[in-house]
């Protein structure tokens, strides 16, 4: 799953777990607030505005999720699940059962949320069909696989220092062992493969190492994690790169990937393809104040 979706998808989801653990819990006449001149109540909060038009967006994306996991949920195994929930409970850190009960959450019902969430990329990437024009256009953003030399770091000084040591000819890979952070880089002194269809490898940092030429290392580059918002910062060295010529069917699978992922997020096709499930799905909208939401 690209990480722009899954940010967008995760805010979506707790934000939903919280506006419904409130409204659960209260009824609309129960005081949120004393004052000297009067009171507020659930119902004043849910008239503001400002939460109904937020809890109608949240409203139509859940029932946009449930439609997806109703047509496509078959398709998603528990493998997937857990691997995409493992990957998110790691980053929001050991204490992430307390985060998760702070928008009434347990681990099975944060895994359904990921199942939704897979459900609703499978069915948009079941629902592209790409044109030559697509595949023009991914050709034009492909870089082909590089031999690099990455340094993973957590503060920007311990990044300043390896930078300079490289700049004075410093062995890259003592670098690595010095100052890397992350263990399985460390295993390999930093040596990783990739092309520009990588998920795994920061877009920030793809588009930094694409420039280098053989021998070369990059300035500091500074990524924040669209999850956690952390920020953390790489340095790269390019080993070997290759020029990719002319020959677009050599890559077709690579450029499928991308021209794929473009469609997902074309707001155009998304607004298209979740009409076209809902429709399948015969989503109703029963009560009259959200009638219109996806009008």
């Amino acid at each position: 799953m690209g990480n722009f979706l899954k940010k967008q998808l995760l805010i979506m989801c707790l934000s939903a777990c919280a506006i419904l653990l409130f409204s659960g819990c209260s009824k609309s006449n129960e005081t949120i607030a004393t004052f000297k001149g009067g009171t507020l109540t659930v119902q004043d909060f849910y008239d503001n505005p400002k939460v109904k038009s937020n809890n109608q967006t949240l409203l139509k994306k859940m029932i946009v999720f449930k439609a997806f996991d109703d047509v496509y949920g078959k398709e998603i195994s528990s493998k997937e699940v857990t691997k995409e929930y493992n990957e998110q409970i790691k980053k929001l850190g050991p204490n992430y059962k307390e985060q998760l009960k702070a928008v009434g959450q347990t681990e099975e019902t944060y895994k359904k949320l990921f199942k939704q969430m897979l459900a609703f990329q499978y069915g948009l990437k079941a629902n592209v069909k790409l044109t030559d024009k697509d595949l023009d256009t991914a050709w034009k953003e492909f870089y082909p696989e590089v031999s690099t030399q990455i340094i993973l770091f957590s503060t920007k000084e311990e990044a300043d220092k390896a930078k300079k040591a490289a700049n004075e000819g410093e062995n890259f890979s003592k670098l690595v062992q010095a100052y890397g952070k992350n263990k399985t880089l460390k295993e390999t002194d930093g040596k990783m493969n990739f092309d520009s269809t990588n998920p795994e490898i920061p877009t920030e940092v793809k588009k930094a190492a694409f420039k280098l030429k053989n021998g070369e290392v990059s300035d500091i580059i500074p990524v924040t994690d669209p999850t956690t918002y952390q920020q953390s910062y790489y340095l790269v060295k390019m080993v070997k790169k290759q020029d990719k010529g002319s020959n677009k069917g050599k890559y077709k699978s690579e450029l499928e990937k991308i021209a794929t992922e473009a469609k997902t997020l074309d707001t155009e096709f998304m607004d298209k393809t979740i009409r076209k499930v809902m429709k399948k799905d015969n989503v109703t909208i029963k009560d009259p104040y959200v009638k219109n939401i996806f009008k």
